[in-house]
């Protein structure tokens, strides 16, 4: 489970819990489920909170199965706030090289390739708009105090 504490984005829990699971399974764990969202909060803290549960082995007698706590997890609920709704085991898709991007192959019918006429002009423009954002810093994080997200 990948708590939001109140104040971190949905892209970053995303990346958060990518990161978790793939930490996991490097480690040699099994990742049967992965929650994400925002079960307990802390007043808009920008931070996250990772629980993990263990569950019992296929052949214990103590307790609920694995196969009846996945099932019970799964189940429909109308409980507010409590977002999951994927009811699989997580898989994502593996990291991709950046220096080995370009030479990926995509089937034609399925892609467009979309290339700028002038690309130092439209590098250009994207460094002027990230600079005009880092300009106009203050004033944002001024609004955002005043009026909050």
């Amino acid at each position: 489970m990948v708590n939001n504490l109140g104040a971190v984005s949905e892209l970053e829990m995303g990346a958060i819990a990518r990161k978790a699971v793939s930490w996991l399974n490097n480690n040699n764990f099994k990742t049967r489920r992965v929650l994400v969202g925002t079960y307990m909060t802390s007043l808009n803290m920008p931070g996250f909170s990772l629980t993990l549960h263990l569950l019992p082995p296929p052949n214990s007698t103590e307790g609920l199965s694995a196969a009846t706590f996945l099932e019970l997890l799964d189940g429909p609920t109308e409980a507010p706030g409590w977002k999951w709704h994927a009811r699989s085991e997580p898989s994502f898709a593996e990291e991709v090289d950046a220096s080995t991007e370009s030479e990926t192959k995509t089937s034609t019918e399925s892609s467009v390739s979309l290339r700028a006429e002038d690309p130092k002009v439209f590098i250009e423009a994207i460094k002027r708009a990230a600079n005009d954002v880092i300009a106009a810093e203050p004033e944002i994080t001024r609004q955002d105090q005043t009026a909050g997200d």
